[in-house]
């Protein structure tokens, strides 16, 4: 089974679950094997898919959720970073397709979900490339942000692409061994990948973590919660 990975830009990086508000979509992109890349943001070839702001509409959502089903139904493994809990969940508010994201997510290998349900706590993507010695981020999505409102579009997207093959990249080198990373004070951690990374649905069947050291410890529903049927 070959891996592919998936990421989006959005214009905003807040995310309000509760009230439904998500930030619309500015791009998207797919990393495939082999270094085949997928972006997803052509206004002036495919305009029904974007507004005359340049934010992708809801059929270019929708083209977006057919391209990542597609994909996974002839036999390739959906692979993100925080997907789960944040890519998917925007791409089903703006495609009106919940169900198919839902199962998109919960069929997926989300890595920084992995970690928090296996150690209870997340890890950014940037800091897990840099524990395996990879080739880092070229950027955040803060600076995205500001890029897209600048009108620097091929830059976000750029940006986009190179987070989903770094993604993908990732995925591929931790497969079987360990994720290593070294904690913010310096501390080295690992992640046991003897078995191979786990879909998000497998992740919820494990024991739950200690956390109750933690103050305030981010809860798997907080990200999953979501891919509930309606």
């Amino acid at each position: 089974m070959s891996f592919f990975a998936f990421d989006l830009e959005t214009t905003e990086l807040a995310l309000d679950r509760a009230s439904g508000e998500l930030p619309p979509i500015s791009c998207a992109a797919i990393a495939l094997a082999g270094g085949v890349a997928e972006a997803f943001f052509l206004p002036a070839a495919e305009p029904e898919f974007y507004d005359a702001a340049g934010l992708m509409t809801q059929q270019g959502a929708q083209h977006v959720v057919e391209r990542l089903e597609s994909l996974v139904a002839g036999g390739d493994r959906l692979v993100t970073w925080n997907g789960a809990g944040f890519d998917l969940p925007v791409l089903a508010r703006a495609s009106g397709l919940h169900e198919a994201c839902a199962r998109l997510a919960l069929s997926s290998v989300d890595m920084m979900f992995q970690v928090l349900a296996t150690k209870g706590w997340p890890i950014k993507l940037a800091v897990a490339l840099e524990g395996m010695g990879l080739a880092g981020k070229t950027g955040d999505g803060l600076e995205a942000v500001t890029l897209w409102r600048e009108g620097r579009h091929q830059e976000v997207l750029d940006y986009c692409a190179a987070d989903a093959a770094r993604t993908l990249d990732l995925a591929v080198a931790a497969e079987g061994g360990t994720l290593r990373w070294r904690s913010s004070k310096g501390a080295p951690q690992s992640l046991s990948l003897a078995g191979g990374w786990l879909t998000v649905e497998q992740c919820l069947a494990l024991p739950e973590p200690d956390t109750s050291w933690m103050d305030q410890p981010l809860r798997r529903s907080d990200l999953v919660g979501w891919c509930a049927p309606r």
